[in-house]
């Protein structure tokens, strides 16, 4: 890269090939699609606040060059390199990025380097389905902060829909003057193979609303983005969020997984029984939870988890058969673990009790889960045991397992002195460790009042006077960090202003459901 404005240039393409050289090497572990999901939802969240920056950022000082190794750089470059494999296709990319590497070995190149090959490719073999460079798509990506959300009305009587754009902010304010090439990507019910992807211009759907012809029947569903092939959010009509519905409580097989990943539909997770769709709901719905957590309120919410994961907790086995039960599938291991996980955090009845008896003799993959159970559950004695135990175990792996364990205890006595060995050179906790040590303690309940100066602290913020107390004290020793305070203030106003306004709603629906 010639400048620091670049560095996804470098981050985003290692984040991507790391999941496709381990889909090449080990595919049943379908990285390139978990890797892409993980990463889309990391970018749909952090890139909906108004503090977040372009991917391509200019840096015009060097106190700034720090901040940018952040999510954007990484994981929403990742996301938009996913995207232009999909719509130039494969192989026209990998010509491109070849030609690219050969004409710019040894040397500094820019994102307009990159763009340039890759138009000269698609002219050659095709790629773009409108008259249009790569540049002119991939700028409204890469220079502007944010994604578009879509609003598509459908009329049910001639078979076409109306699409508007405009940028998607969890606060809802700020300017809405920026507009993207979106590549649209559609699937009706019923229709064997996916709609050619087209293309929604930056100039279309903005001022007036963009026409669009398609195959589904008025009794069949239709989903833009089915296949995530961008960072981008759609809100459809009343009537097809009914048919979505619908088809997901009759058969949720019959909408592809990266489609169930995005709907966010969490009454048809009951019904639900592949990881992805289910990792991905229940860490939506945990948002809710840490909104909760310190209402009265939390169990009319833990209720509810309950009634949604029961069916596919004791599918998989959870914690009561006291194995992994599928050790060669790792999408089956990691659904285990993220069941097991959810049943103990909602107090599904048994599932803290069968992780005690586990304490001793663990699982590899359900250590994290029981040993957080069992320092929660236990007294000053568990949490010797779990220091000891991580003195002396030989696994890296296993010392992070009990590292963040260590942070689940109750006993605030506790907490204090472990969030002091974080802070203190040549404590039990080593300096490396530390950043990990304050996100775990910050991130439950009763370690709230013990974190400091850092963004996960402020993500659990729900009230106005607690957002406001942090700031009077902290933010004046931050002007180094001010990007991931500003981030983390911002999510911290977006808590407040959800509970504001979905309060009331969210508990009526809460009660019904768990009734």
């Amino acid at each position: 890269m010639k400048w620091w404005s670049d560095l996804w240039l470098n981050e985003g393409f290692a984040t991507f090939m790391a999941s496709v050289g381990t889909d090449e090497v080990e595919p049943s572990w379908s990285a390139r699609q978990s890797h892409a999901v993980s990463n889309a939802m990391t970018v749909l969240t952090l890139d909906s606040l108004e503090s977040s920056h372009p991917v391509s950022v200019a840096i015009d000082n060097p106190s700034r060059i720090s901040e940018i190794f952040d999510a954007i750089s990484y994981l929403k470059g990742a996301a938009l390199i996913r995207m232009m494999t999909m719509f130039l296709g494969e192989d026209v990319f990998r010509q491109a990025l070849h030609n690219y590497l050969i004409k710019y070995s040894y040397k500094n190149a820019e994102q307009d380097d990159l763009w340039a090959e890759l138009t000269r490719a698609t002219q050659q073999h095709g790629g773009l389905t409108r008259n249009v460079t790569v540049k002119q798509v991939m700028d409204t990506w890469t220079k502007q902060t944010g994604y578009p959300i879509l609003t598509v009305s459908r009329d049910y009587g001639d078979q076409s829909l109306t699409i508007s754009q405009k940028r998607y902010l969890s606060l809802g304010t700020g300017s809405t003057l920026s507009s993207w090439w979106v590549p649209l990507s559609v699937l009706c019910q019923g229709e064997p193979e996916p709609q050619t992807v087209q293309w929604l211009a930056d100039d279309e759907g903005v001022d007036q609303e963009y026409r669009y012809e398609h195959g589904a029947a008025p009794d069949q569903w239709l989903i833009f983005n089915y296949d995530m092939i961008a960072p981008y959010r759609v809100n459809y009509d009343e009537r097809n969020w009914k048919l979505l519905t619908a088809g997901l409580r009759r058969d949720s097989g019959t909408v592809p997984v990266l489609a169930r990943v995005q709907l966010l539909l969490a009454t048809y997770l009951q019904n639900e029984s592949e990881y992805l769709p289910l990792s991905t709901g229940l860490g939506a719905l945990s948002k809710i939870g840490h909104v909760l957590k310190r209402s009265p309120h939390y169990g009319a919410y833990q209720k509810y988890v309950r009634k949604l994961i029961r069916k596919a907790y004791e599918k998989v086995g959870g914690l009561a058969v006291k194995e992994i039960v599928n050790g060669d599938d790792l999408n089956s291991v990691k659904l285990q673990v993220l069941m097991s996980d959810a049943a103990c955090a909602a107090k599904l009845p048994g599932a803290e009790e069968n992780a005690i008896e586990l304490f001793q003799d663990i699982p590899l993959d359900l250590r994290s889960t029981v040993y957080c159970v069992g320092v929660r559950r236990g007294s000053v004695r568990e949490w010797r045991f779990a220091l000891e135990r991580r003195r002396r175990v030989n696994s890296a792996a296993a010392r992070d397992h009990l590292l963040r364990a260590l942070a689940c205890s109750r006993d605030v006595w506790i907490l204090s002195q472990y969030l002091e060995w974080a802070i203190t050179d040549g404590s039990e906790v080593r300096r490396q460790d530390s950043a990990s040590v304050l996100a775990a303690i910050t991130s439950l309940n009763h370690g709230r009042r013990l974190g400091t100066i850092i963004k996960i602290l402020l993500d659990q913020f729900t009230t106005q006077k607690d957002l406001d107390e942090w700031s009077e004290e902290n933010s004046k020793y931050l002007e180094e960090a001010r990007l991931s305070v500003s981030q983390g203030v911002e999510k911290a106003r977006v808590n407040i202003a959800w509970l504001e306004r979905n309060k009331a709603l969210v508990l009526t629906k809460l009660r019904e459901y768990a009734a």
